[in-house]
């Protein structure tokens, strides 16, 4: 059996999974709808959006389009029996986080994933691994960084506009430490969030900083910044006998640094010993495990893993409570 599957967006995302599809020998065909789509003449474009949905031949839906649309977009997936994978963030109200759940419920054989490819980071399963064997003790805190610099070409795409992207560093990077760090400790409560926008660009915020506890009282602290001058990905968590952390990010640019696992342990006054592992990765590695997870839970009817519903639900309740309490 084959997938044939349908793309909405080729932005930067978009064209990304279009590249691991097209590398994968499970997927039969790909078409491709984007309002831009002269600048994609090719024979997977179709000319319109609907011809995605109606298209009996197309199994799965891939929505790569800006945030706004999405729920939209999701909707009419179920209603055509599309499979779905949706990049992430999802604008939602809470009737919609209602509709989504009931959709699914009533549509139990549609497979639904979205987009949480930091999941699949082989330094962070090493860490997720290591943490949940406990041989170094209960987390007793938790401080994770996320952060990139701009330019002036951000203020030319949709992400700086409130109406299409829904929110900032939050909806664009902090999602993933915040979905991360749930899926380590559990559900987490927002405890004070000190947020500023970007000048000029209401609800785009650019610096965030976060305090959390979990249900089991450890203590989170994340920072989202659009700030950084060199950019950043780290993620530790203090234990009852190591600090446990991970570090870099492979990425086109190459400016996150090598991957990286470390654990502390065994200190003793300002000395610990430190066990390093370097993860050696291809780019786009942690997109391609995704997509692979989505496609196999089609042709095997296995469930989704990582980026399930409930992991978008939960998420984005997160960071409503955050918004909700910016300072």
């Amino acid at each position: 059996m084959g997938v044939n599957v349908g793309i909405i967006g080729l932005g930067l995302l978009g064209l990304k999974r279009f590249e691991i599809f097209q590398n994968m020998s499970e997927v039969h065909s790909i078409s491709f709808f984007d309002p831009h789509t002269k600048l994609f003449q090719s024979t997977h474009s179709v000319t319109d959006v609907e011809s995605i949905y109606f298209d009996k031949n197309i199994d799965a839906v891939i929505i790569c389009s800006p945030n706004a649309p999405k729920m939209d977009l999701i909707i009419k997936a179920f209603k055509f029996k599309k499979h779905i994978f949706c990049e992430k963030p999802l604008i939602m109200t809470k009737a919609d986080k209602l509709t989504l759940e009931s959709l699914h419920k009533s549509n139990p054989n549609i497979k639904v994933k979205f987009g949480f490819n930091h999941r699949y980071l082989s330094h962070y399963r090493y860490m997720k691994k290591t943490i949940e064997s406990e041989e170094y003790g209960k987390p007793l805190w938790v401080r994770g960084v996320y952060g990139k610099g701009f330019d002036d070409s951000f203020f030319q795409g949709w992400r700086a506009d409130k109406s299409l992207s829904g929110g900032g560093i939050l909806f664009d990077q902090g999602i993933h430490m915040l979905d991360l760090v749930l899926d380590l400790i559990g559900d987490l409560q927002v405890k004070s969030a000190l947020i500023d926008d970007l000048d000029n660009r209401p609800g785009i915020e650019a610096n965030a900083f976060i305090n959390l506890r979990s249900e089991n009282g450890v203590p989170v602290s994340i920072h989202s910044s659009m700030y950084q001058w060199q950019h950043k990905f780290s993620l530790e968590v203090g234990t009852e006998k190591a600090i446990i952390g991970m570090k870099g990010l492979v990425s086109s640019t190459k400016s996150y640094g090598s991957e990286v696992s470390k654990v502390a342990r065994n200190w003793d006054n300002n000395f610990a010993e430190i066990l390093t592992t370097k993860h050696s990765n291809p780019d786009f590695y942690s997109f391609k495990e995704e997509c692979k997870n989505f496609i196999d839970s089609i042709i095997n009817n296995n469930a989704v893993t990582n980026g399930t519903i409930k992991d978008t639900v939960r998420v984005m309740d997160l960071i409503e409570q955050i918004y909700l309490q910016r300072q």
